[in-house]
């Protein structure tokens, strides 16, 4: 491996940006996005969350009946 690009919202992690330039000195490139892309979901899967609750007229689902759906749209 001769480069490692760390993306995502770990990526803002300062202790793990630092964590890993100390594994990786002077062996792999590691690249890392600007703070501004360093994202993730949680605030879209909450929203979504949020929107499914009203939908459904304020009830909660069973646990069991709960399922990750990779490209979700919402109607």
């Amino acid at each position: 491996m001769k480069t490692l690009i760390v993306a995502g919202g770990v990526a803002a992690n300062q202790q793990l940006r630092h964590e890993m330039e100390k594994l990786t000195r002077g062996k792999i490139r590691l690249m890392f996005p600007t703070r501004e892309l360093s994202t993730d979901n949680s605030i879209m899967i909450g929203i979504i969350g949020y929107l499914q609750y009203l939908k459904k007229k304020n009830k909660l689902p069973k646990m069991h009946s709960i399922k990750a759906i990779g490209n979700l749209k919402f109607k």
